[in-house]
């Protein structure tokens, strides 16, 4: 008779874990569209201000340094997200 009560923690265990599961991997994706939300505002505010400026070469100018920092945020980012990934490997293989 105490194998059927094993069962049932042995089940709701496995079921609890799975949903603990699920739930990082969302939490993980809504940051990342969170993140994603606020580059885009804040490149697009970048952008929008270009109007403001009374000539084409300093629309220009600051068009190429907006596009600059661009590229480097986002290698920056990818840097970030390699160095993470091996870091992880490696947490992993020892294991």
């Amino acid at each position: 008779m105490s194998i059927i009560p094993a069962v049932g923690g042995a089940i709701t265990e496995v079921i609890a874990g799975t949903a603990l599961i699920v739930y990082r991997n969302s939490l993980s994706q809504l940051n990342h569209y969170h993140k994603a939300l606020h580059e885009d505002e804040r490149f697009l505010s970048s952008v929008n201000l270009l109007g403001k400026f009374s000539t084409v070469e300093a629309r220009d100018d600051m068009l190429r340094e907006i596009i600059r920092s661009e590229i480097q945020m986002n290698l920056a980012v990818i840097h970030e997200n390699v160095k993470s990934d091996s870091s992880s490997i490696k947490e992993n293989s020892k294991k």
